[in-house]
C-alpha cells in the first residue's frame, strides 16, 4: 500500500495479512527516525506488519527543511483518522493497532474509540508537559478498547516512574517500564545496554502484546 506523492517510508511493511500497526511518530521527529526504523524493522521481522505514519505538519518540516511546532489536537487526531480509514477499505480483514512515540501516542489512544481497531500501545507516553507536572495528561489514556499498553522509561521527564505510581490509570492500561530509560526508551550507558538493544528488546514487548491474546489478558489479573 502507498499514497499517491507520499515518501518511500510511509509504506505498509511487513506481510500483507495479520496483525498491522499504525505508526505515528512523535512531536520532532518523523517516520524516518531511527528510533521508528529500529522498533519497525523489528516488529515486521516478527511478523507484524507496520504503517509508519506522517502528519501534515511534519511533512512541510521535511520538505521546507524548517521546524515548525505540531498541528493541535484536532487536526492531528482528523489526519490519523483519515488515514485509517483508508487502511481499513484497503485492509478490511486485518487486525489493527494504533500505536504511537509520545505526542503520537496521545493522537492514537484518543481516536481508538471511534476508529474501534484492536488497540493502542504508547512508546513514551508523555503524561506532562515537560517541565509542567501538574498538567496531567492521564484522562487522555482512556478509552474502551479491551487492552491498551504504554512502554515508558522509568527515568521518563514526562513520566518518570515514581511520578506514575501516584496516578490512577485505566483498568485496561498496562504499562512496561524499561530500566532506567529517558523518553527515548534509552537507557543509562552504565546499563550497558545499547538504543538498539533496548529498542529491539522493546519490539518483542509489543510483538508479544499484539499476538498472543492469552499472555495480554493476564497482565491484567
Amino acid at each position: 500500500m502507498e499514497f499517491a506523492s507520499d515518501p518511500i517510508w510511509q509504506q505498509l511493511e511487513g506481510p500483507d495479512d495479520g496483525p498491522l500497526v499504525i505508526f505515528t511518530h512523535g512531536a520532532g521527529a518523523g517516520p524516518q527516525s531511527e528510533f521508528m526504523q529500529a522498533i519497525s524493522h523489528h516488529l515486521v521481522a516478527e511478523g507484524i506488519g507496520v504503517f509508519r505514519f506522517e502528519f501534515e505538519y511534519m511533512s512541510q518540516v521535511r520538505i521546507q527543511q524548517r521546524k515548525r511546532p505540531p498541528s493541535r489536537q484536532p487536526k492531528l487526531q482528523q489526519e490519523l483518522a483519515s488515514v485509517v480509514s483508508t487502511i481499513k477499505q484497503q485492509q478490511p480483514n486485518r487486525s489493527l493497532w494504533l500505536m504511537g512515540k509520545s505526542m503520537g501516542a496521545r493522537v492514537a489512544f484518543q481516536v481508538a474509540d471511534a476508529l474501534e481497531v484492536e488497540g493502542c500501545i504508547g512508546l513514551g507516553f508523555p503524561f506532562h508537559p515537560a517541565a509542567k507536572p501538574d498538567r496531567i495528561r492521564t484522562h487522555e489514556l482512556a478509552n474502551q478498547r479491551a487492552h491498551n499498553l504504554v512502554v515508558q522509561g522509568e527515568r521518563d521527564a514526562l513520566g518518570h516512574r515514581e511520578f506514575v505510581a501516584t496516578q490512577s490509570l485505566p483498568s485496561n492500561l498496562y504499562t512496561h517500564w524499561v530500566p532506567a530509560a529517558d523518553h527515548d526508551l534509552v537507557p543509562l550507558k552504565s546499563s550497558q545496554i545499547t538504543a538498539q538493544q533496548s529498542w529491539y528488546l522493546i519490539a518483542l514487548q509489543v510483538a508479544h502484546f499484539i499476538k498472543d491474546p492469552e499472555w495480554r489478558l493476564s497482565l491484567y489479573q
